[in-house]
């Protein structure tokens, strides 16, 4: 190969150094040119333009779209400096930054400036800038005229935008949209709530975060018309913080302090969407909502979380040592006519030391047994015949939890 070729392939592993571009995109110009050198000294012939992207076109399509557009672009770095002896550094007919508002070009510049203060690479810097671009010129092709002015709304389509990506590239462009919005928040461009939709929406039970019926939502605002005790956001917020806070005094796990701030966050972002301060009902409408779209163990911890949100509201003390009960058990729905004598049972066999598994058995099967009896009229154990213990047997689902 002739050497002027090797010293314009020097010339753009020096300019890529100086844009500090990463290892795998060095790696990838470097690849790009190798395979092209050797395409060129098999065929015995000069480095010409119309040579490089003849060798592009057939190789092309066994290359993924990231290194496919990487090449085209080292190809392009090398024809620049060829011709002109300087390299450009976009190769678009327009660049996405150009089609900008003023104001938001504003806010990413200062965006970008605040990262590099944080002691970021510049190609990190650069990568955020681009995701920043993407996302505030996607609001506004969507008639968003500042960033300042966008609804939950607004905010929604613009991070349902990514949904056809691949996991790990949705994951980053979010992550990225986590970080501007918490920049433009305490700069005092957004809301709160904006800083919380991208890991709200990130699960698919964010979603469904509000979903409350219109008509349940106005009779909400109704209700709140006046001052009758409700706390304003910021307000809940402190009572989300403290619950966490305990749980972590408690001994939690990650994974259960990260669900009540997760959830108090989901109903943080109800409440500001649809201009309500938080009391109780409110969470009660909420959590009702969700129970459409949430697994057992997701509403349970939903649930769990909104119920102690309101012992905190209301004052009363967490005893986090004991479980939390989100429904009427089959205990609790017992007649009274059998409560005496199931007690007694269950006090029995738990004396005889049998393991917890079992005991739990013993008071599902003796409870649905009661609920059966007291269905058909039965008020009482001398009442019991064979037959009742025969059609209970034939009835009997077995689908009831204790």
């Amino acid at each position: 190969m002739d050497e002027e070729y090797a010293r314009n392939v020097e010339e753009v592993m020096a300019y890529l150094a100086t844009k500090g571009r990463s290892r795998w995109t060095v790696r990838a110009h470097e690849q790009c040119y190798s395979c092209l050198a050797s395409y060129l000294r098999e065929r015995k012939l000069p480095y010409s333009e119309a040579a490089a992207w003849e060798w592009f076109e057939g190789v092309a399509d066994g290359l993924d779209r990231t290194r496919r557009s990487t090449w085209a672009g080292a190809l392009c770095k090398i024809a620049d400096l060829y011709d002109t002896g300087e390299i450009r550094f976009h190769y678009r007919a327009s660049k996405m930054e150009d089609r900008l508002r003023e104001r938001h070009g504003w806010l990413v510049d200062g965006y970008c400036a605040h990262l590099r203060e944080s002691g970021l690479a510049p190609a990190t810097v650069h990568n955020h800038r681009a995701a920043a671009v993407r996302f505030l010129l996607g609001l506004q092709e969507h008639g968003v005229g500042c960033v300042a002015d966008a609804s939950y709304a607004d905010m929604i389509r613009a991070l349902l935008a990514c949904e056809d990506l691949t996991y790990r590239a949705k994951t980053d462009y979010r992550g990225k949209i986590r970080s501007i919005l918490g920049w433009l928040h305490s700069e005092g461009v957004v809301r709160y709530g904006f800083t919380l939709l991208a890991d709200a929406m990130s699960l698919k039970k964010g979603y469904c975060w509000n979903s409350v019926a219109p008509e349940v939502v106005e009779g909400l605002r109704e209700s709140q018309a006046g001052d009758d005790g409700q706390i304003e956001l910021g307000g809940y917020l402190e009572l989300v913080d403290g619950l966490a806070g305990e749980h972590r005094a408690c001994g939690y796990s990650h994974g259960r302090i990260c669900s009540i701030t997760h959830y108090g966050s989901l109903l943080y972002l109800f409440m500001d969407a649809n201009g309500l301060r938080y009391d109780p009902t409110v969470g009660h409408a909420w959590v009702g909502s969700m129970a459409r779209s949430l697994s057992y163990g997701e509403l349970s911890s939903c649930r769990r979380t909104v119920m102690l949100l309101e012992q905190s509201y209301e004052g009363v003390a967490h005893d986090l040592s004991r479980a939390f009960v989100f429904r009427q058990t089959l205990r609790g729905r017992l007649p009274k006519w059998c409560e005496p004598q199931v007690d007694a049972f269950l006090s029995m066999k738990a004396a005889e030391g049998w393991e917890r598994s079992t005991l739990v058995m013993f008071r599902t099967c003796v409870c649905r047994f009661c609920l059966f009896l007291d269905g058909v009229g039965v008020t009482g154990f001398g009442q019991v015949t064979a037959e009742h213990v025969k059609r209970f047997n034939v009835e009997d689902c077995r689908t009831a939890n204790c």
